[in-house]
């Protein structure tokens, strides 16, 4: 007979802190100095939980929302183009990048933004879950923004260059 330990909300509420907690001090940072002022504090009254950090070109965002219990993580690449034949081309080319080149992320459009992105549920996850998920959100949106903000974009924008959040290599 296989016996799962229950999981309480606290443990939940605190898992994602720890986790990015336990990834950060590997880069030699805290979930501190990650945070997103003061929501990153697990007692944030429902307000989502966010941590920034920079690698290469892109700024990568980890959200923990506590009402949903939900893991997402986010990379902004280049506004989606206003021109009707770009957009189109551009939307191709991603969806082609999701069927072979962005293992669990994706890319997607937020507010008129691409970005790469990918979320799930916290129950269950573990650490090494977690990690491969920055990871692999990081690497794809440092990996394809230039060359798509090249391709389809009106200019080379570097997102991370005005932002204050430490740096970071994934």
């Amino acid at each position: 007979l296989l016996v799962v330990p229950q999981i309480d909300a606290f443990d939940l509420e605190n898992l994602v802190q720890r986790y990015v907690e336990r990834w950060a001090h590997a880069r030699g940072l805290t979930a501190a100095d990650l945070a997103d002022g003061e929501s990153a504090d697990d007692d944030a009254g429902g307000e989502p939980s966010v941590w920034h950090f920079v690698t290469g070109s892109v700024v990568v965002r980890i959200t923990h929302d506590h009402d949903r219990e939900q893991l997402t993580i986010t990379a902004p690449v280049m506004p989606v183009p206003g021109d009707d034949r770009r957009r189109h081309d551009l939307f191709r080319r991603v969806l082609e990048h999701n069927v072979q080149d962005t293992d669990e992320a994706r890319f997607a459009v937020e507010r008129d933004e691409l970005v790469v992105t990918t979320s799930r549920p916290t129950l269950g996850l573990d650490f090494h879950e977690f990690h491969s998920l920055v990871e692999c959100v990081a690497r794809c949106a440092d990996d394809f923004d230039e060359e798509l903000r090249e391709a389809f974009g009106d200019a080379v924008v570097d997102l991370a260059a005005d932002d204050p959040s430490p740096s970071s290599t994934a």
